[in-house]
């Protein structure tokens, strides 16, 4: 949101100066120096952040209030207590409103200065349009830098590389959006090439309005852009993780008859499934194994946290795939740890040899590493249940994996164990089927968490297309005017409006989305040790591109009904 907002505050100065030139022309023509224009820039944007900032503080604490209404209403409760308001929080966004707002005028100020005297009495242009070399070559380094920062956080062994890689992005989007405006011209062509045959004149001056101005129509769908780019790239990660999960079940646990856990989104290191459940369910005639697990977390010989699974050495063999290396699942059942094949060559050990590992109930131990293994879909570090209990305090399962016996029909099967159930509300039994798309029902959650969060950005983006059209409709005040008085009705100049914002919308919306594309394959890339996989989910991100195109002509309506209210007479005699 601050960076699709420096965009906007950039372009809107930057229009404001552009119509302001005569002005700051006879301000230089009366004696202002260069130094006192850029200050007075300078100094509006100070009392336009001031206000802003505040607003947006106030704003900010009446949409907290919003958000927790809606997770109440929807039964997700808070705990009880009052809403609390640090004063850091305040000052926080203060300055970083101040400071982007600042930031984003320095350019624009920087123009003003350079308004020569003249102006105020003739038709000159501050320097006319300038080439885009300077800005091409500038533009280019800044990608490539990005680009280096983005790859050296995401494929280098750094502990914290989410620093890193949101360095890289940050670089990468301002490179891209200063190379923007050298492809806009061509990009705005492509996009409206239907619209000179569907309405002709009409269509044709859309599209070419559209291209007139590059940087203009770049800078206004680059706000646009990192919106979009984002919400691509987290759709290409929930999509790669929903495939990766299904394709880790089913080849990893394609035995499973039935899983049983916690309620969807309990804390299986706090909450879980109680081990009465796996020794009745054991008891049925209908079952032949039941294969329980627990979820912990040690502390290597720097501190740092590390989960691990507990297993049962006996049964395991039967619900999972483990795919031993070296040494024996069975070893787990005298002490020690089996584990990942790359997890034990990151460590350097093999079996037979010693790791560090801090338990909550017993301290630090050595460990015997007792094998290794390529199985995925659980954790690195396996070790046996009985070890387990005897270093951990809380005694729950996080997962318990049944199988039925040969020729008990699986509706038979089920029934005997929910009859077990119902003692247990907390927990939840479901095949394999289930079990994948109740993963998957988890992060379309998330997803749709994370969208609602982006959604704001590419909101501001509209209104910034908005502004920008706004901006444009009083600067082409006289144009206007001479298009309605030659015959163009008020229909057709807000349609031509309207074209404009659907342009720009879906050049940003296109851009973001090749950019979030190439972040979002990079990302996966970088976390196929983790057993991530590419998916590419083009239903969804052609709804965004779509939804961009419609948001186009939302952020147009109150633009082109100003538009096609320009008084003709007043318009013509304007200067």
């Amino acid at each position: 949101a601050v960076l699709v907002g420096s965009f906007i505050i950039y372009n809107t100065f930057s229009i404001i100066i552009a119509q302001r030139m005569k002005e700051m022309a006879l301000l230089r023509a009366v004696g202002a120096t260069s130094r006192q224009v850029t200050r007075m820039v300078v100094i509006e944007a100070i009392v336009v952040g001031l206000i802003a900032s505040a607003v947006g503080v106030l704003a900010g604490i009446g949409l907290t209030i919003l958000i927790r209404s809606a997770f109440e209403a929807t039964g997700v409760s808070f705990p009880q207590g009052p809403l609390t308001i640090r004063p850091n929080t305040v000052i926080i966004g203060m300055t970083v409103g101040m400071a982007v707002t600042l930031f984003s005028a320095v350019i624009p100020a920087r123009q003003a200065s350079r308004i020569p005297p003249v102006a105020a009495i003739t038709e000159a242009t501050v320097g006319g349009p300038k080439s885009l070399r300077n800005r091409a070559i500038a533009a280019s380094a800044l990608t490539a830098l990005g680009i280096v920062i983005l790859f050296f956080g995401l494929f280098t062994s750094t502990d914290n590389p989410l620093p890193m890689v949101g360095l890289g992005a940050v670089v990468l989007f301002f490179g891209v959006a200063g190379l923007s405006p050298l492809i806009a011209r061509r990009s705005a062509r492509i996009i409206g090439a239907p619209l000179p045959r569907v309405y002709g004149v009409t269509g044709t001056l859309a599209r070419e309005n559209s291209v007139r101005r590059p940087r203009r129509t770049a800078a206004t769908a680059s706000a646009l852009m990192i919106g979009v780019a984002v919400v691509s790239m987290v759709a290409i990660l929930a999509s790669s993780l929903k495939q990766s999960i299904t394709e880790q079940i089913t080849q990893n646990f394609g035995s499973v008859d039935f899983q049983i856990q916690a309620s969807a989104f309990a804390d299986p290191s706090q909450v879980g499934v109680s081990p009465a459940v796996s020794e009745q369910i054991s008891q049925l005639p209908e079952v032949a194994v039941v294969s329980p697990m627990s979820f912990g977390f040690w502390k290597n010989e720097n501190g740092s946290e590390r989960q691990l699974i507990s297993v049962d050495p006996a049964t395991l063999d039967a619900v999972f795939v483990a795919d031993v290396q070296t040494g024996s699942i069975a070893g787990l059942a005298d002490g020690g740890v089996l584990l990942q094949v790359d997890t034990a060559a990151d460590l350097g050990v093999t079996t037979g040899d010693t790791i560090t590992m801090e338990f909550p109930l017993t301290g630090v131990e050595q460990v015997e590493v007792d094998g290794t293994f390529l199985g995925e879909g659980l954790s690195a570090y396996l070790i046996g249940n009985e070890f387990f209990a005897e270093r951990f305090s809380n005694k729950l399962n996080f997962m318990v994996f049944v199988n039925l016996a040969d020729g008990v029909d699986a509706e038979v099967g089920r029934a005997a164990v929910e009859a077990v159930l119902t003692d247990y509300p907390n927990v939840e039994l479901s095949n394999q089927a289930e079990f994948i798309e109740s993963q998957k029902s988890q992060i379309d959650i998330l997803l749709t968490v994370i969208n609602a969060l982006l959604l704001l950005a590419i909101v501001i983006a509209l209104l910034g297309i908005a502004n920008t059209l706004a901006l444009s409709i009083f600067e082409r005040k006289r144009e206007l005017g001479l298009l309605r008085a030659v015959g163009m009705t008020r229909r057709q100049v807000r349609r031509m409006i309207r074209w404009e914002a659907v342009i720009t919308a879906l050049y940003g919306a296109l851009l973001g989305l090749v950019l979030g594309i190439a972040l979002g394959w990079a990302m996966v890339k970088a976390l196929e040790g983790e057993g991530l996989t590419f998916g590419f989910p083009y239903q969804l991100l052609t709804q965004y591109v779509i939804a961009a195109a419609i948001g186009g002509v939302v952020a147009s309506i109150w633009p082109s009904i100003r538009g096609a209210r320009t008084n003709v007479l007043e318009a013509i005699s304007y200067e």
